[in-house]
């Protein structure tokens, strides 16, 4: 428990540091200057006068102070330490305090500034390399050369741990920013997808209520020819002529909600009695397929009947797509006040978690007739590997 609590945190703790970036810019100037500068100019005071220690504060001072500002003007910051080193180099101070000022401020260049400005230092870094070593070589500078190489060697390399480190957070908002769109690409596809199939589900539902309703115009009229009194004949004369009213107005209804082609479908809507025609692919696919019912049969209503099987329908082409199973079966429970659905397969399976935020069609297909009807829908992997789906839907 205890490494779980410091892995947790680690990460507040840089989080905490990161957004306090003024704070960490003036503890490092300070640092650099007190103790690091000041105490390099007292170890290398004995022997010398006042001035040449207040030169030497003063020079401290330039190399330190304005790595305050290192992130906001990195090339001013190089401007102003880099010759000040240099002074405190011709000196003879040999201060620890110049290695790290001169090499933060490189570092802070190669992160913060420009692309162009960045490469001319970092050739500047390399020239004072050559330089160093060279003159050594060449002219005898060896009081210079022990100094002056290994401040650029170190330079160079705060310049390359700076470039990979604004490589890596441009790569990493890049990712973000990927992320993000990504996100709001998905969320689109989502609700678009929801849509559609909202439209289908009004399409499926304006079949069966239009056949319902023109069933009761003819049945009205049937009746009201046949007689039965005065009261009787309006009562039914009445109810004809709402009800072809009603017809035409889920007519109006379905152009709005009408295929791209803009024909309406035709072809009657299907229910659970066609469950073995729907299992036939499955079956001539290869899968071992068994169809369980459970409970007495019994007529449903004609929206509930056509929603049960598309939810069949949908996660049944879901395990011929997706699954890669090799067994498949569907049960369906008639219940006293309940309809169960259960689909099961023994394919590769998935996370419910990551099922359960999918954006396929099917699975949207399944929730919004499911929610249209109140039921419950629940996504698992089985314990042999494979998915199930489980949907109830109320009767009543």
């Amino acid at each position: 428990m205890s490494t779980a609590g410091t892995g947790g945190s680690a990460p507040r703790f840089w989080s905490w540091l990161a957004g306090r970036q003024l704070w960490l810019d003036s503890a490092l100037a300070a640092l650099v200057f007190f103790p690091l500068g000041v105490g390099g100019v007292l170890e290398g005071w004995s022997g010398r006068g006042e001035p040449w220690a207040g030169a030497a504060l003063l020079l401290a001072g330039a190399q330190s102070v304005p790595l305050f500002w290192r992130r906001r003007r990195p090339l001013t910051v190089l401007a102003v330490v880099g010759p000040a080193v240099a002074a405190i180099v011709a000196l003879g101070l040999q201060m620890a305090a110049s290695v790290v000022a001169v090499v933060i401020a490189v570092y802070s260049v190669s992160v913060h500034a420009e692309p162009r400005p960045r490469l001319v230092v970092a050739g500047l870094v390399v020239a004072a390399i050559l330089v160093g070593v060279g003159g050594g070589l060449i002219s005898g500078w060896h009081d210079v050369v022990p100094f002056l190489t290994p401040i650029a060697a170190i330079s160079l390399v705060g310049w390359v741990v700076g470039d990979y480190l604004r490589n890596r957070r441009r790569y990493l908002a890049g990712l973000e920013a990927r992320a993000e769109a990504l996100a709001v690409e998905v969320e689109d596809t989502r609700r678009l997808a929801a849509e559609e199939e909202r439209l289908r589900i009004a399409r499926e539902l304006h079949d069966v209520v239009a056949h319902n309703v023109s069933v009761m115009a003819i049945q009205a009229g049937a009746a009201r020819m046949a007689g039965g009194g005065e009261t009787a004949s309006r009562a039914l004369e009445s109810i004809e002529v709402a009800a072809r009213e009603t017809v035409n107005e889920l007519s109006r209804l379905l152009g709005v909600l009408r295929r791209d082609d803009g024909r309406p479908a035709r072809d009657p809507q299907p229910g659970l009695e066609q469950l073995d025609a729907l299992l036939k692919p499955a079956r001539e696919a290869g899968l071992a397929v068994a169809l369980h019912v459970t409970g007495e049969r019994r007529s449903l209503p004609a929206a509930l009947d056509v929603s049960a099987y598309r939810i069949v329908q949908e996660a049944v082409t879901n395990v011929l797509k997706h699954s890669a199973a090799s067994r498949l079966d569907v049960a369906v429970g008639y219940g006293a006040g309940m309809l169960t659905l259960t689909i099961a397969d023994d394919g590769r399976g998935s996370s419910a978690a990551v099922i359960g935020t999918s954006t396929g069609h099917g699975l949207i297909g399944m929730r919004e007739r499911v929610a249209l009807f109140q039921g419950e829908l629940k996504l698992v992997s089985t314990p042999v590997g494979g998915f199930a789906v489980t949907v109830r839907l109320p009767l009543g």
